[in-house]
């Protein structure tokens, strides 16, 4: 049984993908006696294989967006994820210097396991393709954006990536609706203050982040943008100034030389005392929610209870790089966060929704590559 499973696993061998979408076309563009095509590149890889990179659906390099690259002949999954991730590191770095932006879907960090690196989910079917596959060597990967681990049955067995991925616009306008709703807004007249414009801008931003994470952080932005911290009452100001002259008080007296690190606590306690001197963020976005709720439930929380649910998560993106919370009840968080945002800007600038006439409507449609 031994050498059974030895066997097995000498002849086992793994593939990654990577996935990625830059924010613009034109990224990648051939030099003169270049071909505008998929290439294999060397890899910096102890297995001796080339990696391969090329577009998403085989168009032109210079005229996509989205590119995959992988690699094969890799003895054990966990080696393949690691390459897969040192390129992602080096593609997110590379991308913000190069102020290009890039997107590779969720960011996955730590030890391979199967759901991390799980290809995506298809019910794709073209005739034939099976047995062309077998034919060409080539194994059938279902698309995903980010980075896929798969178990090839040799170290050169190549891959297709297939799929169906885009959009399905349920709510467009016609040529004619968008300007007559348009004008709609116009006639109201609305006059909005520095603040309100900037949530405006940062809700409407959020609808171009392909990171749930991303949009997650620019709402969460939007409503610490519209909160207003309160000072705290007179009691609790008196109290402060006390401890503001108690410290004065002991700086004074000291008759020995102050070490630099009490010198620097010091220094953090006045700061801390200022800071307190206004209600928290926690606090006010809580008290926005009571204001602006009018007794709505999101994500089957009532308000105050579920935007303090969000500030923790905030927090833990922000200080630990993860949600701390199952990807599933995130999205449904990320989901009803984009509702409460769009209730409290129209309660803050006085509006209801837009009711837009089916005249106005344009026909639905459906933008979708094959990915083949």
């Amino acid at each position: 049984m031994k050498k059974s499973k030895k066997k097995i696993l000498e002849n086992s061998f793994y593939r990654f993908r990577l996935i990625f979408c830059f924010s613009r076309t034109g990224v990648v563009t051939p030099r003169e006696g270049e071909k505008d095509e998929p290439i294999e590149m060397k890899c910096d890889s102890s297995n001796g294989q080339e990696a391969t990179f090329g577009s998403i659906g085989l168009q032109p390099l210079s005229q996509t967006d989205e590119f995959e690259v992988s690699l094969g002949g890799f003895e054990d999954p966990q080696k393949a994820w690691n390459s897969a991730q040192e390129l992602s590191t080096a593609l997110l770095i590379l991308s913000a210097d190069q102020e290009i932006g890039v997107d590779i879907g969720k960011i996955e960090v730590g030890e391979y396991s199967e759901s991390k690196g799980s290809q995506g989910q298809s019910n794709f079917n073209v005739p034939g393709l099976e047995e062309l596959s077998i034919k060409e060597r080539k194994q059938i990967i279902s698309y995903k954006r980010g980075i896929t681990i798969v178990k090839q049955p040799s170290a050169d067995y190549g891959y297709k990536t297939i799929g169906i991925k885009g959009t399905i616009n349920l709510t467009p306008f016609s040529t004619n609706g968008i300007w007559n709703a348009w004008l709609k807004i116009v006639e109201k007249k609305f006059v909005v203050e520095k603040k309100t414009s900037l949530a405006l801008e940062l809700y409407n931003s959020a609808f171009f982040e392909n990171s749930m994470r991303a949009k997650f952080l620019t709402w969460m932005l939007m409503l610490e943008s519209l909160s207003k911290p309160l000072e705290r009452s007179q009691r609790i100001l008196d109290l402060i100034s006390k401890m503001e002259e108690l410290i004065k008080f002991e700086e004074y007296n000291w008759e020995i030389e102050v070490e630099e690190r009490d010198m620097k606590s010091i220094e953090a306690i006045k700061t801390n005392l200022n800071f307190i001197k206004k209600e928290s963020i926690t606090q006010s976005l809580k008290k926005m929610a009571r204001e602006k709720s009018d007794g709505i439930t999101f994500a089957g929380y009532k308000a105050e209870k579920f935007i303090g649910i969000c500030y923790n998560i905030r927090s833990s993106l922000v200080h630990d790089g993860e949600t701390k919370v199952l990807e599933s009840e995130f999205n449904k968080i990320v989901y009803a966060l984009q509702a409460f945002c769009i209730h409290v800007i129209r309660k803050t600038i006085n509006i209801d929704h837009v009711e837009i006439p089916e005249e106005w409507r344009g026909q639905t449609i459906i933008n979708s590559n094959i990915v083949v």
